[in-house]
């Protein structure tokens, strides 16, 4: 990319990158928040939009009339219309996060798809009744080693403690502990990730 006569480099155009992930969510609502919580949100904002500006931060004429008749502008929504206006928009913002969670995972499953059998490490994240869930050291996803590969281990889940713990040899896994894996399959339609138990490293 050239400007002013220097040619930018790839790295020079990535670090200008807009982090849209450092962007704060928004819940909409027509309750008064009061003076100096809106203060702060409009400064977190405006300093957001300072560095990197928006298409309709750019635009002539935004939703707000500018560039329009005076006589062209609708009333702003009052009332209930208003809060059903903000609901409506926190709905479709928490459905724009879900998918983006969504899509990342499945890349995830993308990159991981070629590595399908080799050995992998990470550490066990959540516990459920039916095996364990553990973030992988390598892209941070989480995949699922389910309880039957565990062993020939009978495991009780104890709920309280988030634990997985076996009956006969008193074998424990729970949040934290380090292991290495096998990555026996990803689905990256659904994002998911299937492991196989080699061994426990901590």
């Amino acid at each position: 990319m050239l400007k002013n006569g220097e040619l930018k480099t790839g790295r020079d155009a990535e670090d200008r990158k807009p982090d849209f992930g450092s962007y704060e969510s928004s819940r909409y609502s027509s309750e008064n928040i009061g003076a100096a919580a809106r203060q702060s949100h409009r400064r977190r904002g405006a300093q957001n939009q300072a560095q990197h500006p928006g298409p309709a931060r750019q635009s002539k004429g935004n939703w707000n009339g500018k560039g329009r008749n005076a006589g062209d502008r609708e009333p702003p929504p009052a009332g209930d219309a208003l809060l059903a206006l903000g609901e409506q928009c926190s709905l479709y913002e928490r459905r724009a996060d879900e998918a983006t969670r969504q899509v990342e995972c499945s890349l995830k499953c993308l990159y991981l798809k070629p590595s399908v059998g080799e050995q992998i490490q990470g550490r066990i994240s959540a516990v459920a009744r039916f095996g364990l869930f553990v973030t992988l050291d390598e892209v941070l996803v989480d995949g699922l080693v389910h309880i039957s590969r565990l062993g020939r281990e009978f495991f009780q889940f104890d709920e309280a403690s988030q634990r997985l713990i076996g009956q006969r040899i008193r074998s424990i896994y729970q949040i934290g502990d380090r292991l290495e894996l096998r990555l026996m399959g990803v689905t990256p339609e659904e994002g998911k990730v299937a492991l196989d138990l080699v061994r426990r490293l901590s």
